[in-house]
């Protein structure tokens, strides 16, 4: 039996696996923001490495079950919080893990905080828009582990952050 394709068929098909080659081969502003986790995703599979990666959905659901007020205002701001711990890998896979998301962190996130002292090793880096906060990474370097926190829509202002630190606000109104 004699197959007929239509010409229009065709050109979908064309047209698809064009698109598809072109967003697989390019790199997009979509994966230049989630770089971080990018890196931090490539080393789940090793020996040692644990990997979490929690939705909104879940957050907010964290949030309910904590009772806690404060933890409930903080995980109603973010979309997404992906952790990477390695304490249990090899020195190899520790230094590459450090030194891939300290790369990454040089493109567009500024240093907030740094402590290095005997025995801690903690750098907080930032993504700032307009003065807020769309990302947040906490990188440990004595305990082998990164943090990344991203924000719901426009960010949290970093106004807002200092006075709930303070205790002195309801960041829930963002």
């Amino acid at each position: 039996m004699k197959r007929i394709v239509s010409r229009e068929k065709v050109i979908a098909v064309a047209a698809a696996a064009l698109l598809t080659f072109t967003f697989c081969f390019l790199p997009g502003q979509a994966s230049a923001n989630d770089s971080v986790t990018g890196v931090m995703k490539s080393y789940r599979s090793c020996s040692g490495v644990q990997y979490l990666n929690v939705n909104s959905f879940l957050l907010r659901i964290a949030g309910i079950i904590s009772g806690d007020d404060d933890a409930r205002q903080i995980l109603g701001c973010l979309n997404r919080v992906a952790i990477v711990y390695a304490e249990d890998a090899s020195e190899e896979v520790k230094r590459e893990i450090m030194e891939s998301v300290n790369l990454e962190l040089e493109n567009g996130y500024e240093i907030m905080t740094e402590v290095r002292d005997n025995t801690d090793d903690l750098s907080v880096w930032c993504r700032l828009r307009n003065e807020r906060i769309s990302e947040m990474v906490v990188v440990s370097g004595s305990e082998s582990s990164v943090i990344y926190l991203k924000s719901k829509g426009s960010g949290i202002p970093v106004s807002e952050i200092a006075r709930f630190v303070s205790g002195s606000s309801d960041i829930v109104r963002l």
